[in-house]
């Protein structure tokens, strides 16, 4: 899978740390790894994005994305996301975000592409239908912050 890693910053930043916030919007790699591979980057806290030139995350540096990833951050619990049919078909990777309780369920949900995405617009598509089906209750980073 095209997607691009960086792990130079392990979880998120507290949000003051203005330093490990440049850090994780500028310091992603390009690789080629299977889904099992960024489940183990996933584990180790590593943030995952869209393929960039540059490594800056900004549209007009979009390259490639093998993979769609959305916030869960309410309405949902992993248990019902894990029963709905959509998600039971479609998604590769479930897990918990560090900012989840066990009272506020907050997780994201990894969705591996059958085809690359090579066009930032194509991309924007696939969110905006992806975020659409599922009406408020997910969000995502499409291209850049």
């Amino acid at each position: 899978m095209k997607i691009a890693i960086n792990t130079v910053i392990d979880y998120k930043p507290k949000p003051d740390d203005k330093i490990a916030f440049g850090l994780l919007t500028t310091l992603f790699k390009n690789v080629d790894i299977s889904i099992i591979e960024l489940a183990r980057h996933i584990s180790c806290g590593h943030a995952f994005f869209a393929q960039h030139k540059n490594e800056r995350r900004a549209a007009k540096n979009f390259l490639a994305m093998d993979v769609l990833a959305v916030d869960i951050d309410e309405g949902w619990t992993v248990e019902e996301a894990l029963d709905d049919q959509f998600f039971a078909n479609h998604a590769a990777i479930i897990y918990h975000t560090v900012s989840g309780t066990a009272e506020r369920h907050r997780f994201h949900i990894v969705f591996q592409l059958l085809r690359t995405i090579i066009a930032a617009q194509k991309m924007t598509f696939a969110y905006t239908g992806l975020i659409k089906k599922f009406g408020g209750i997910c969000s995502a980073d499409v291209i850049a912050n």
